[in-house]
């Protein structure tokens, strides 16, 4: 089985590399990321770098579905058959714009899903549980 792409969290700034501290943070970033791939069953990791405004035109920033379909076309994979994993509105909206199958981490956050999602799991293990179910 072939793990999604994995999206962390835009850091904003840290594109710029205007000072020390945002040099590190991204080298930390890099490095925490190449350990994820060699401990965990992941193809890569993709990171959106762009200032997190919610105007922003980069395409890489969830909702938008822009690192998962360029991570698909990279890896040849059928986003279709791509699970997307999160625990808020954009999560489940940036699944849903590239056609992935969605599972919904309920935390109880006061914001309301936008799409419908495929399923609901209360947290990472359950998420887990139903993807090896419905993977079968």
């Amino acid at each position: 089985m072939v793990a999604p792409p994995y999206h962390d969290r835009p850091r904003s700034g840290v594109d710029s590399g205007q000072n020390t501290l945002q040099q590190n943070t991204r080298r930390i970033s890099s490095a925490m990321h190449a350990k994820m791939c060699r401990e965990l069953p992941l193809d890569r990791v993709e990171v959106c770098y762009h200032p997190g405004r919610s105007d922003s035109e980069c395409d890489c920033r969830k909702p938008k579905p822009g690192l998962l379909l360029h991570a698909a076309r990279e890896l040849g994979l059928d986003l279709a058959q791509c699970w997307m994993v999160g625990d808020r509105w954009r999560d489940v909206d940036c699944g849903v714009a590239a056609g992935c199958k969605t599972v919904f981490i309920d935390r109880r956050y006061a914001e309301g899903l936008k799409q419908k999602t495929d399923f609901s799991a209360r947290n990472l293990g359950e998420a887990a549980d139903i993807i090896l179910r419905e993977s079968k």
